[in-house]
């Protein structure tokens, strides 16, 4: 790269092959091209077509500038810049929205069988979800539902053929799936570490939250990663706080025990590691300087979801309160203010699903467990045999569990937000890092 870039940029070379001195070179050269004496062409296509994939996905920033401004720029060079979106309103996020339909549109049909291919839409999904139920038109929001369908179409090819092999992957780098998060932490240098636990929040519902985290002034990175399949909390909440895979015979309820064993195993003393609970309007103090190792559950959004009856723009409301009203933000405040790292993520998304029907009498007798997108059966035999017997179902099996793979669920007819599924909107699951 040094020696292709030098005969045109010289001194300015080294700045090219770093990525934060590149987006910067890039920013002063498109404040260059309004005065036109920017050294690049912005209007050259392939680059034009580059440039705007990097400010939709937001690896560069894009200049907020005044709306004469913005209107007296040529086309080429405004995939760069904004209007103040407070001022614009509801007209600069229909923009935002149809700018990320068009991108996800494309996207979909060849889309990589790759982790990192998932992960690097999960920001802007969640980013159009949020948007798409705060503005909430019918039209808006089916296409945002025929997005997810064509991304979801691709995604479960992934799960079939890219998923399982995650498991065994190292997560000092990346925690791919949920179980490695507790290896990512560890891996990291801070001296005092606390996982925020957010049960049943999905990727539109993590901006949400990320975006008024912003707005205090804090630095969030995102780090996008797997729940356990399937996507329920018995095993994916288990395998989060046990840092390994889970026991399939085992629930939830032993998950303070598995988290200060792992922590313990890292010559962590039990004195120095915390875990608990936070709650609407009742959050704790946060840890005192003993503590090195904190964990805690939040349930508020777990429980709203499973009380939704309205739909995605109810749950959407109710997200927004939580975030303004619970406290959430000022507890994540006194946790880094404590000099604390923090990671924040959940053990599986959600999503509104249509009816199946529900399961027959004789079907569950046969499940140890069951939610409304999968069913675990005694054996492997029952699994196979419920599948052979229901072929319109769209499911896939992971040894004695039968999962959904679609936007259905076994519910009388009508509509409901669930989990346990392989869905895009279950699976991949934010995680955010603050240091």
């Amino acid at each position: 790269l040094k020696k292709l870039l030098t005969p045109f940029f010289k001194a300015d070379t080294e700045k090219l092959i770093q990525r934060d001195s590149l987006a910067d070179f890039l920013k002063a050269e498109g404040s260059a091209a309004m005065k036109g004496t920017s050294r690049i062409d912005f209007s050259e296509p392939l680059l034009n077509q580059s440039m705007n994939v990097l400010y939709i996905t937001g690896l560069l920033e894009r200049v907020l500038i005044g709306k004469e401004e913005y209107d007296a720029l040529p086309p080429q060079l405004r995939s760069g810049y904004r209007t103040d979106e407070k001022t614009e309103g509801m007209q600069s996020q229909l923009v935002r929205i149809t700018e990320l339909n068009a991108f996800l549109k494309d996207t979909a049909p060849g889309i990589q069988n790759q982790a990192d291919s998932w992960f690097a839409l999960a920001p802007l999904i969640g980013e159009m979800g949020a948007l798409v139920y705060r503005v909430d038109t019918a039209d808006m929001k089916d296409e945002f539902t025929a997005r997810m369908d064509e991304l979801n179409h691709s995604f479960q090819l992934f799960v079939e053929h890219g998923y399982w092999s995650l498991h065994s992957l190292s997560g000092r780098r990346h925690p791919m799936v949920v179980h490695k998060i507790l290896d990512y932490i560890n891996a990291a240098g801070a001296e005092r570490k606390a996982l925020l636990v957010i049960d049943g929040m999905n990727l539109w519902q993590w901006h949400i939250l990320k975006s008024a985290l912003v707005d205090t002034n804090l630095k969030v990175h995102d780090l996008p990663a797997f729940a356990w399949l399937p996507s329920i909390t018995a095993w994916s909440r288990q395998a989060l706080f046990k840092g390994s895979r889970p026991d399939l015979d085992q629930d939830n309820r032993k998950e303070e025990k598995l988290f200060r064993e792992y922590w313990k195993e890292k010559t962590i003393p039990d004195f120095q590691i915390s875990f608990g609970e936070i709650k609407w309007k009742n959050l704790p103090e946060a840890p005192g300087t003993d503590i090195h190792i904190a964990a805690f559950i939040c349930n508020d959004l777990d429980s709203m979801m499973h009380g939704t009856v309205l739909g995605n723009r109810e749950l959407y409301l109710k997200t927004e309160e939580w975030v303004k009203n619970s406290g959430v933000l000022t507890f994540i405040e006194n946790l880094v203010r404590k000099k604390f790292s923090l990671y924040i993520t959940t053990d599986h998304g959600n999503l509104e699903a249509e009816s199946y029907g529900n399961l027959k009498a004789n079907i569950k007798n046969l499940a140890t467990s069951r939610s409304k997108r999968h069913v675990h059966f005694t054996t492997e035999t029952d699994a196979k045999k419920f599948l052979d017997t229901y072929p319109h179902i769209s499911a896939r099996r992971a040894g004695q569990s039968v999962y959904l793979t679609d936007n259905k669920a076994f519910i009388p007819p009508g509509t409901v937000i669930t989990h346990g599924g392989s869905h895009l909107l279950e699976l991949l699951i934010p995680l955010g890092v603050i240091t």
